[in-house]
């Protein structure tokens, strides 16, 4: 966070050469949606980093006390255009209410930096930002079912492990996985609780399975390859496709036995979040 707060703070010094031929230090405006958190603490520190590396400039530091201040951040906007400072950094609380403003100073050619959260005009300077639309699809890519089975194979209970993702109605998307217990003669109620905690240790709360079920045996192919689209077909019930490489049909029985609700009398062990 610092690292990248420094670059805006760059961003708006160079804005500032641009627009104002004055040899005194420019004056930059940062302007959060609050002081009190962590996060504002750190943008803070990182503009103040990018101040004492980068000579020619200096930064104003104004925040409302809470995040839902939209009334105390329009007026440090304003007192901020009124004093004519060099440019403004702004983490608009409301996307509209700031709108004004934020046009009003590109009326008087004053350099406006959005930054955190969007503003609904496009008369700002420019916007730093971050894709979580393209951040969420990177996520997805980097860190598919062969990652989240290669931190269950880290647990000694574990022998083998297949992860797919189910429709859930309450959350969309439902992480389900299966697991081979390992001969260590562990309870399996020791390895729901191993599963838990290390997958939220290695890859966060976010990936802690919604469902852990305890099979004999994985579908796989005549080359030991889990083969995850037809565990997850006959999880959701739908259809299997090519089963011509499976090695033993079986394993979709059992599959299917785990997928049976619990209130219809099935045993297999199950975690649900």
């Amino acid at each position: 966070m610092p690292l990248r707060l420094r670059g805006l703070a760059l961003i708006c010094a160079s804005l500032c050469a641009l627009s104002c031929n004055r040899s005194s230090a420019k004056r930059i405006a940062f302007i959060p949606k609050g002081q009190a958190h962590i996060f504002w603490q750190s943008v803070h520190a990182g503009a103040i980093a990018a101040m004492r590396e980068t000579t020619g400039f200096e930064v104003i530091w104004n925040g409302p006390a809470s995040e839902t201040d939209y009334t105390g951040q329009i007026k440090i906007m304003d007192a901020a255009i009124n004093q004519h400072v060099d440019a403004i950094c702004l983490a608009p609380i409301d996307k509209k209410i700031l709108v004004s403003l934020v046009e009003h100073a590109a009326a008087v050619n004053l350099p406006v930096i959005i930054f955190d959260s969007s503003v609904d005009t496009e008369t700002f300077t420019a916007q730093v930002a971050t894709d979580n639309y393209q951040g969420g699809r990177m996520a997805g890519k980097r860190l598919g079912p062969a990652e989240i089975e290669d931190v269950l194979l880290e647990l000694p209970g574990v022998s083998e492990a297949a992860a797919i993702g189910v429709d859930d109605a309450a959350k969309g998307q439902m992480l389900v996985v299966f697991v081979v217990a390992s001969r260590l003669g562990l309870l399996e109620a020791d390895i729901l609780q191993s599963i838990d905690s290390h997958v939220q240790m290695r890859l966060g709360k976010l990936y802690r399975p919604g469902r852990v079920h305890f099979v004999q045996r994985l579908p796989k192919t005549r080359t030991a390859k889990v083969m995850r689209r037809v565990i997850r077909g006959a999880y959701c019930g739908l259809p299997l496709g090519d089963i011509s490489s499976l090695d033993d049909p079986g394993t979709i029985d059992e599959i299917r036995r785990v997928a049976v609700p619990p209130d219809t009398g099935a045993t297999q062990p199950a975690t649900e979040r």
